[in-house]
């Protein structure tokens, strides 16, 4: 058998080069692929009728949120991924109110913090504005054109569990007591105020020391959003995404005392205004950056 020239071991090679860019684009078409990557971002966030243990409602705001973590998905083609995060959240709610009250207590100002780490673990489908139509003919010339748009718009929607990872909860009063200076409290030194709202012998008298028993261990939550990725090179993208998310289960414990009764989930007991309990709601917007690779 003659054995291959110099000459033709050349035209392969040549047609090897030639033909690789073209079988690699096919092959981003065809075959899913996986990806990993790292984002950080920022937001703002608040709690609906967040839950004051039997004491009225007090006024809030959208509060400054961070968080960062890592991401890994797959394409399991160039229009649609799905994609699993892991999310550290940290956030500084801010609540604060002005009470008029019957008791010796007089005029009372009080202002509440609660500070959160959670884990958020979203699992979200991701789907990519691009031609699907030339994707789907799927030669070299059509996929070629629909890969030269190096960025794309996408949109966001899954289900996402969250963990609550630390908690604390700290009250200051400021009033004729406290030489009207903001001072430290706990339930105790405010419960004199609130004779004319509730049953005050039905609070506790302290918060427990792990913020954390007053929440839930873990909430689901509705995430979705909108974002625009970026192509550096076949193996490397950058995306920017605004995403948000709200708790579809009451953040407040389910726990109950010796009498079946919920132990932290307390209405407001007012003849004046007889608010009912109302759960607990974490809503969340944010801006996030990425960077992924493709293997």
């Amino acid at each position: 058998m003659k054995r291959p020239t110099h000459f033709q071991n050349l035209i392969v090679l040549i047609s090897l080069l030639v033909c690789y860019p073209g079988i690699q684009i096919i092959a981003q078409f065809t075959r899913p692929h996986v990806y990993i990557g790292i984002s950080i971002g920022g937001g703002f966030s608040a709690i609906v009728n967040q839950n004051n243990y039997g004491f009225p409602e007090m006024n809030y705001g959208p509060e400054v949120i961070t968080q960062f973590g890592g991401h890994m998905g797959i394409a399991i083609h160039p229009w649609n991924r799905i994609q699993l995060d892991y999310q550290i959240f940290n956030a500084r709610y801010n609540f604060e109110e002005h009470y008029s009250s019957n008791s010796t207590e007089g005029e009372i100002y009080l202002r509440k913090q609660i500070d959160l780490t959670l884990i958020n673990i979203p699992l979200t489908y991701r789907h990519y504005l691009i031609d699907t139509d030339l994707a789907s003919v799927g030669n070299q010339k059509t996929i070629g054109i629909a890969l030269k748009r190096k960025n794309t718009f996408f949109v966001i929607v899954g289900p996402q569990i969250t963990l609550f990872r630390k908690a604390k909860i700290n009250y200051h009063k400021n009033n004729a007591s406290t030489d009207f200076k903001w001072k430290p409290a706990d339930l105790i030194d405010i419960k004199p105020a609130f004779d004319q709202y509730v049953p005050v012998d039905k609070i506790p008298d302290h918060l427990p020391i792990d913020g954390r028993d007053l929440f839930q261990n873990t909430i689901l939550c509705l995430r979705g959003g909108i974002g625009w990725n970026y192509n550096l090179s076949p193996e490397l993208e950058i995306t920017l995404e605004v995403a948000g998310f709200i708790s579809l289960l009451d953040l407040n414990t389910t726990e109950r005392d010796q009498q079946n009764r919920y132990k932290w989930r307390h209405r407001v007991y007012s003849i004046s205004d007889p608010d009912p309990y109302l759960p607990s709601s974490l809503q969340t917007i944010s801006l996030n950056a990425s960077l992924h690779y493709t293997f």
